[in-house]
């Protein structure tokens, strides 16, 4: 996988809903993490992760929103 494919992943996971649920700090280390992965399934396998700690974020707002 060459450079150009894998940041045209990550930006494409960096929504802005993710960029709202995750720090500055917590974004660059993600990004770091995510160019550093040698294949397509390690770099999908940390987006699902990363997308669950999001989905599991968005609840945690939701449910402090309701009370």
């Amino acid at each position: 996988m060459t450079s150009d494919e894998k940041l045209d992943i990550i930006n494409s996971f960096l929504s802005p809903m993710i960029k709202e649920k995750f720090s500055k700090a917590e974004i660059e280390k993600i990004c770091k993490e995510l160019y550093l992965c040698n294949t397509r399934d390690e770099l999908s396998h940390k987006i699902d992760y990363y997308a669950m700690e999001f989905a599991h974020r968005g609840e945690i707002g939701n449910k402090k929103k309701e009370s």
